[in-house]
């Protein structure tokens, strides 16, 4: 079967390949479709809409990078085996603009959740402090250390997210991820 034609996303795309793919009798599918989004946007914007899935409320990844070039997406994160799920990807195979998506996902056992309370403790903390407005803020423990990602609106707001992990966690084994919205 060969597949040719215009599609909206990576999403449509891979679904119709995984379709085909699933006749019966069917040998192999060759896909000449292509992705032309309905209007033009840049790597930075879609690195940003990226970045929005990683830091929503109900994406539980962390330790992740994402890179776009020429709207080729390259995301590497980490999330434990009771919070891994496949829709990551349709959701961001979703973004217009998003030619080509490689991730990167590394599923740890939840044996190894060192922390997870302790975490979830500073998360809540972070939440409640006054200067802390308007950020979103996640806590992981990653590789013996304290790891702050998501994003602050200002760069004290980072400071004080940094100064508040290393007294709550009596550590100086923090590494500060956090960027400027």
């Amino acid at each position: 079967v060969f597949l040719n034609g215009l599609v909206k996303n990576l999403s449509i795309k891979r679904a119709m390949k995984a379709c085909v793919d699933g006749l019966p009798k069917v040998r192999g599918c060759v896909d000449f479709t292509r992705i032309q989004p309905d209007s033009f946007v840049t790597d930075s914007q879609m690195e940003r809409a990226i970045l929005a899935i990683l830091e929503s409320a109900n994406c539980h990844m962390f330790d992740y990078s994402v890179k776009v070039s020429f709207g080729k997406a390259d995301v590497t994160a980490c999330c434990y085996e009771s919070d891994f799920s496949k829709e990551f990807e349709t959701r961001v195979g979703e973004i217009p603009g998003i030619l080509d998506l490689n991730c990167n996902i590394t599923v740890l056992p939840d044996e190894s959740m060192e922390n997870r309370r302790a975490c979830k403790e500073i998360e809540t903390d972070l939440a409640l402090h006054s200067m802390l407005q308007g950020a979103r803020i996640r806590v992981s423990f990653v590789r013996k250390k304290y790891l702050l990602e998501g994003y602050v609106v200002s760069v004290i707001q980072k400071q004080v997210a940094f100064l508040s992990v290393v007294k709550n966690a009596k550590t100086t084994s923090v590494e500060n991820r956090l960027r400027l919205q």
